[in-house]
């Protein structure tokens, strides 16, 4: 009986001293999905031959992402924020169409041939990873605003094999390139990117799983700024990201 409570009082005191510790630390992993829906219908009206140039794609990528290995982090790192923070395995599927072009009966097809896309790849998972340069994990600042975010912007993983038009060449200065981030850019600032947590949470000496999901449509501005000019005019993004940070204490 000694033995057991004195096995009992050891335990008891490293307990204390967990709860007391001001700086505990933390074996953090992340996982995340990132969804875009693209639409675009642009058909201006019909000239005098009945020909409209009209852009349309449909398209939709899914992007599954965890880290390589759990990173032990400080609750005063934590606070303040971490970046760069892990490697991160990412898993694409992607599929849709984009069809630029005359329509229909139009006499200019037989020079001027539609643009359809390539789509051979499409619905096949590709593999990649998102580098730790742009990437964060923790509060904002001391605040209560708890964030994970991360940027790619590397190599088409499909190749041109599904819809590049869509998903490839989307920034002038990394041509050729899939760029996607977290929060997605087209958010800006009016789109809550992080999830409230009080930080005298982690300090409780139990594992903290923190969660975020939002979803958010932007549709751009008219092309023309003229509607008159267009049967259908819409160029929209469709956004659902959500992503989980498990904390777990590390001893």
């Amino acid at each position: 009986m000694r033995v057991l409570a004195a096995t009992a009082l050891l335990w008891l005191a490293a307990g204390a001293a967990q709860a007391a510790n001001p700086n505990p630390s933390f074996s953090v992993s992340v996982s995340a999905v990132y969804v875009r829906h693209h639409i675009t219908h642009l058909v201006p009206k019909p000239d005098s031959q009945g020909c409209s140039l009209s852009t349309n794609a449909d398209a939709t990528q899914l992007i599954r992402m965890q880290t390589q290995s759990p990173v032990v982090l400080t609750y005063r790192q934590l606070l303040h924020g971490v970046s760069p923070f892990q490697l991160l395995l990412a898993e694409e599927t992607r599929g849709g169409s984009y069809v630029y072009g005359y329509n229909t009966g139009c006499p200019k097809l037989q020079s001027t041939p539609l643009m359809i896309d390539p789509t051979s790849g499409c619905g096949k998972v590709r593999s990649f990873k998102v580098l730790p340069i742009f990437d964060a994990v923790g509060f904002v600042n001391k605040t209560h605003r708890f964030r994970f975010s991360t940027q790619f912007a590397g190599a088409d993983a499909y190749n041109g094999s599904c819809v590049p038009s869509v998903f490839v060449n989307e920034s002038d200065q990394i041509p050729n390139a899939e760029i996607f981030t977290i929060p997605p850019a087209a958010w800006g600032t009016t789109t809550a990117w992080w999830t409230t947590v009080d930080p005298a949470k982690l300090l409780a000496g139990k594992p903290v799983v923190v969660t975020y999901k939002h979803s958010a449509t932007i549709v751009a501005p008219h092309p023309t700024g003229d509607p008159t000019a267009y049967d259908q005019a819409l160029v929209s993004d469709a956004f659902t990201v959500s992503w989980t940070v498990t904390l777990t204490p590390h001893r």
